[in-house]
């Protein structure tokens, strides 16, 4: 018959095997975006190590054989040195990578020679306050760049065993039954790993998620915005003009006699000449403008800020510079031209009537020969 107790232990295994398994799985089929190779490869052994673990704690537990309370916090110690660069994201060698192996190292070595329990409890309490604190600072950090909600669990994972560890300092020093400290340790230790598998195993989802939003925002070929893409980024220049009661401005361009370039050179020398083209506009704008593929050939630039003047200035600065490209190809050359529509409205913005001015200024352009930069009077 199960007791109690034993059915607890099953039960924990059970949550930590499924957690696991369950990020392991979900990390080799979507993959984790900003992980180095080496930190995927602690991240893997994190949760198998992590794992087997608690299966070890768990046989012991069924056993008559006691197991020293030292190697369930050389265990925990050692994943956590791991959750360090998994955290980070990457795995390198500095001098603050260095210190904190040897820091863990001097730990392990303290839990080793102690000689009573109860100053191994006081060696892992002192190592959740120091340096259970330094990762809990490192994910908070980490979790402000990603902005993901998987790092919030991450953090909160790190949050728990500090607290434990604040109470468990406390018990240490008013001399409560050891036995209970050791189990609030191993609550916490259990409840902290769950956590972070949980944390991990959403962070992915969120990415995975994140990624699949961005690749319909984004034009496949050129990497910039595609027309849903625009419409959404958009909204917020939009709402900003207005808000400063600023003028914006488009330009609509084109290149010329794309058409050709394909008929002669083939489609593949085609998207050379789109992606060598579009990296150039990229290039050549602000962080706060926008740049949309809007059609086979043609792209739209949105310039917040920038009054009729300096935007009819910087599409002739584009237009020189398309003029001088020379797009290589396989034993191939391709020189460009482009045509240019700028339009601009200022208090009262309409960003329909703008598109569509920069269009009609566009073909102006066109229509006068190519290679030209029109305005648009409306």
């Amino acid at each position: 018959m199960i007791m109690p107790q034993e059915f607890y232990t099953i039960s924990l295994i059970s949550v930590i095997a499924v957690i696991s398994f369950s990020t392991l799985f979900a990390s080799h089929l979507v993959g984790i975006n900003d992980y180095s190779r080496s930190a995927l490869t602690v991240f893997h052994l994190y949760f198998i190590s992590g794992f087997l673990g608690w299966v070890l704690f768990g046989l012991v537990e069924f056993s008559d054989y006691p197991i020293s309370l030292s190697w369930l916090a050389i265990a925990y110690i050692t994943a956590a040195s791991m959750l360090f660069f998994m955290i980070l994201g990457r795995v390198e060698v500095n001098s603050k990578t260095v210190l904190w192996i040897i820091s863990h190292i001097l730990f392990i070595a303290m839990e080793l020679a102690a000689n009573t329990l109860e100053t191994e409890l006081w060696i892992f309490t002192i190592y959740i306050l120091i340096n259970i604190t330094i990762l809990s600072f490192i994910a908070l950090k980490r979790n402000k760049k990603l902005n993901n909600i998987g790092f919030n669990i991450i953090s909160l994972a790190l949050y728990i065993p500090l607290g434990l560890g604040l109470a468990q300092a406390y018990m240490l020093l008013n001399q409560y039954n050891l036995d209970i400290i050791v189990g609030l340790g191993i609550l916490g230790a259990a409840t902290s790993y769950s956590l972070v598998g949980l944390g991990f195993f959403t962070m992915m989802l969120v990415l995975e998620r994140n990624s699949y939003e961005l690749q319909a925002h984004k034009d496949e070929l050129t990497g910039i915005y595609n027309r849903r893409g625009l419409n959404c980024a958009l909204e917020y220049i939009v709402q900003e003009s207005l808000r400063d009661c600023s003028s914006l401005s488009a330009i609509a361009c084109d290149i010329d006699l794309f058409k050709k370039i394909n008929d002669t050179h083939g489609h593949d020398t085609g998207d050379i000449v789109l992606k060598e083209f579009a990296q150039m506009l990229k290039n050549s704008i602000r962080g706060s403008d926008l740049l949309a593929r809007t059609g086979g050939e043609e792209f739209i630039l949105i310039l917040p800020k920038s009054d009729l003047n300096s935007t009819k200035v910087f599409a002739e600065r584009l237009r020189i510079k398309t003029e001088k490209m020379i797009v290589q190809a396989t034993n191939i050359h391709v020189k460009l031209t482009a045509c240019f529509g700028v339009a601009t409205q200022t208090e009262l913005i309409k960003i329909d009537e703008l598109l569509k001015n920069a269009d009609k200024a566009l073909y102006d352009a066109k229509s006068r020969g190519r290679n030209q930069v029109c305005i648009s009077m409306n």
